[in-house]
């Protein structure tokens, strides 16, 4: 879904020199690859220090309110769900997946159905392989009890 975010705001919460990229380059016309070539994967140099330790700051309401929106956390999983993730993972930061996996059992969620499944030592490239194995071996199983 398409916002329009003040621009001023995408410049404090990204650094430099992604935050111009970011302005220009979800044009509608670029695809993820393009897209990711100009960006950077670890999200400690891609985002500003001051959004990354205050997201609830006053001047970031409006992007705050917009991420909320956005929530996939507003809805009770009732068949398994599986999820998996690198503890070293600096991309997309392990605590997401905790996290996530926190809100579906306090939603209701049986919690045996909640699955989740930690790659000790393991970050968003080296945790693949062993996402992949954790995949096929649920599906597998899944497969089996038909």
């Amino acid at each position: 879904m398409y916002y329009d975010i003040d621009m001023a705001l995408a410049l404090q919460i990204f650094n430099e020199p992604y935050a111009q990229r970011v302005i220009n380059i979800f044009d509608g016309i670029s695809d993820g690859a393009q897209i990711n070539s100009q960006l950077n994967d670890t999200v400690a140099v891609l985002i500003s220090v001051n959004f990354w330790s205050n997201p609830e700051n006053q001047k970031f309401s409006e992007i705050s309110q917009l991420f909320e929106q956005n929530s996939l956390l507003d809805w009770t999983p009732e068949i398994p769900m599986y999820l998996c993730h690198g503890d070293a993972d600096i991309t997309i930061p392990y605590q997401n997946t905790v996290d996530t996996y926190n809100a579906f059992l306090i939603l209701g969620s049986p919690p045996e159905i909640i699955i989740l499944t930690t790659f000790e030592c393991s970050d968003h490239y080296t945790g693949f392989v062993p996402y992949l194995e954790s995949f096929m071996n649920a599906i597998m199983k899944l497969e089996g009890n038909k």
